[in-house]
């Protein structure tokens, strides 16, 4: 996909889409990304930056605009990180609308807020920004700011709901607009426990990781359910957890025997999650219990029903070797999965990164259930 005029760095893509034939922009899919105008990694704050938003329809045979649409920009001094996306597939005036939560961070004045944007005219602007919630600033010396944020509707109501870390307090909050976002009501606790820095913390190799949650709305489940997963710090390492929200509240699962991910030997880190026809859920991560030094990783798979409890006995290895990262590395902050019912059957899809040869790569791994 093309970088903006203006920009020459891209990064943090997250994809949706309006799969149905009719409302706005039917068939239409939408992936959201940072874009910036520097080459120094380490303090894009100092340059201009944006949220960029692509789309791609069926005529278009694959390939994505050439021109994204910016929903929002700031000059140096100010930061846009983490864009999420999601489409409205609410069966009302809505559908089709396009949701986008992402976080400003303002160094002048040592704050970060995250604001949810919508689109109703195809992607093309997102006038309407509305901030949820603000916080400090997340420096190295004081990580207690707000990041990372997740947005889905519900495709019944049309709800919106929109999660983020707050480091400071150490957990994941939400809220929920019932008015297309241009309010939002209090917040609440989705989970809690997140991890700061690299790990091992501290250590080698020195990986970053911080807790970057994942949510789906999974319509499915009967009531229906918002589905989220995250890494948080746990006894011998970081460890996957997983939580969902129905009509009585906040549900948290642990990792046992028959319940969540495989596996809590050494680090689990940077889950993603969707879900099936059957509402049954599928959750990727990143695991290192096969290396007693706690360096090499490999790429699982975990099948669940919606509550947290294990569908297979095994989680399955995705990736079939093991990747390496040098010292201080960075693989990206996240993963995703989707889950897509083909010709030949339902299955999903993982994209993940691995290290071959010290080369950095993304893999996709189908998944059947």
């Amino acid at each position: 996909m093309p970088i903006p005029l203006g920009y020459n760095v891209s990064g943090d893509p997250l994809m949706s889409e309006n799969p149905y034939p009719g409302g706005i922009a039917a068939l239409r899919r939408y992936c959201a990304g940072l874009v910036y105008n520097n080459n120094d990694l380490r303090n894009p704050q100092n340059y201009p930056n944006a949220i960029g938003v692509w789309h791609s329809d069926m005529t278009d045979n694959g390939y994505w605009t050439a021109n994204p649409a910016i929903a929002d920009s700031r000059p140096s001094g100010y930061f846009l990180d983490k864009p999420a996306i999601a489409v409205s597939l609410h069966n009302g005036g809505d559908l089709g609308y396009v949701y986008l939560a992402y976080v400003s961070q303002d160094y002048v004045n040592s704050n970060s807020a995250i604001v949810v944007a919508l689109s109703t005219n195809r992607g093309a602007t997102f006038p309407q920004k509305t901030v949820v919630a603000y916080g400090p600033l997340p420096t190295p010396q004081n990580n207690n700011g707000l990041a990372n944020p997740q947005i889905v509707v519900d495709p019944g109501t049309g709800t919106v709901y929109v999660l983020w870390v707050d480091f400071g307090a150490r957990n994941i909050q939400m809220a929920a607009s019932t008015n297309f976002g241009a309010g939002f009501g209090a917040h609440e606790i989705a989970g809690t426990g997140v991890h700061i820095g690299s790990i091992p913390p501290g250590g080698s190799p020195g990986l970053r990781a911080e807790t970057a949650p994942m949510a789906r709305f999974d319509w499915y489940t009967n009531p229906s359910k918002i589905i989220l997963t995250w890494h948080a710090d746990g006894t011998s390492g970081t460890d996957i957890l997983y939580a969902y929200r129905d009509t009585s509240g906040w549900h948290r699962v642990s990792s046992t025997p028959t319940t969540g991910v495989q596996f809590t030997a050494n680090d689990q880190f940077m889950p993603a999650i969707d879900f099936n026809t059957l509402g049954n859920v599928v959750i990727t991560y990143y695991d290192r219990h096969a290396d007693n030094t706690n360096t090499s990783y490999r790429t699982y798979e975990a099948y669940l029903t919606p509550t947290g409890t294990r569908i297979d006995a095994t989680d399955q290895d995705l990736s079939r070797f093991d990747s390496t990262p040098p010292l201080n590395s960075f693989i990206g902050d996240y993963q995703d999965v989707w889950d897509w019912p083909f010709s030949g059957g339902e299955k999903a899809t993982s994209s993940w990164v691995g290290i071959s040869a010290g080369t950095f790569d993304i893999w996709l791994s189908r998944i059947g259930y």
